[in-house]
């Protein structure tokens, strides 16, 4: 039984307390992961068969089908992604939610979260145009904002404001937190997809089921390492909140 901290706690507990978050919800969350991991990669994976529809002297200049399937593709996985994380909420503060009505509270939370995507990619854009250091800044003082909404439902303007305000004062601690499973999860895949593809090739079969192999594998590595950045996420998150709450 996963139990949720009461009080602030030190870098290495709360690692600690993100991978039992993790450990506990995984299984219950498998699902969701896997099919938001099918739809992210259903682009890749389907890209060999789909032509692109205009030519410039031949030559391919925008493939409309493989953009079309994109967005739809990763829309679809953005929103069962916010039902692993409020999956993952719901057990981290031991709430009975089924699936069902999982789906259905992301589906009802899709639009503010889409509305709140875009203003948070504006806002670091613009850090970024300015300078790369105030975009790398805001970049991990406003990523709260998309769990704030998930969990606790907070407005789009004051899930952005509130994030700030949490993580401001402990930002390079947060930072730290939420880099350690993120650099986790891209080295691993790394390894593991490049290592797995030059083994293909070396095996005598085509370049495309080589790409095809390592791409499911790839797929299924995310489907196990997304849930943990998740879990930390929030964990981090609780202890953002019982800090300022101690400060208040």
């Amino acid at each position: 039984m996963f139990t949720l901290p009461n009080k602030p706690e030190q870098t290495t507990t709360v690692l600690t307390t993100g991978l039992s978050l993790y450990k506990t919800s995984i299984w219950t969350i498998f699902p969701l992961s896997l099919a938001s991991n099918i739809f992210i990669f259903l682009p890749f994976i389907l890209a060999p068969f789909l032509e692109p529809l205009q030519t410039i002297d031949d030559q391919a200049f925008i493939n409309l089908p493989l953009l079309f399937l994109t967005i739809i593709a990763w829309l679809i996985a953005y929103l069962l992604i916010s039902a692993v994380i409020f999956r993952q909420h719901c057990i981290e503060h031991h709430i009975e939610n089924s699936l069902k009505a999982t789906l259905i509270i992301s589906i009802n939370n899709f639009i503010p979260l889409v509305l709140l995507g875009i203003l948070y990619s504006i806002i670091i854009f613009c850090g970024t145009i300015l300078l790369v250091l105030p975009g790398m800044f805001l970049a991990f003082s406003l990523m709260f904002s998309f769990l704030l909404r998930i969990t606790d439902k907070t407005p789009i303007l004051q899930s952005l404001i509130r994030s700030h305000r949490l993580v401001w004062g402990s930002w390079w601690r947060t930072t730290l937190l939420v880099s350690i499973p993120l650099l986790l999860n891209f080295a691993l895949t790394q390894i593991v997809f490049l290592s797995l593809l030059s083994l293909l090739l070396h095996q005598g079969i085509t370049e495309l089921q080589a790409y095809w192999l390592a791409l499911l594998s790839y797929l299924f590595l995310q489907t196990f390492l997304n849930p943990l950045i998740f879990a930390v996420s929030l964990i981090v998150l609780n202890d953002l909140k019982l800090r300022q709450k101690i400060a208040a």
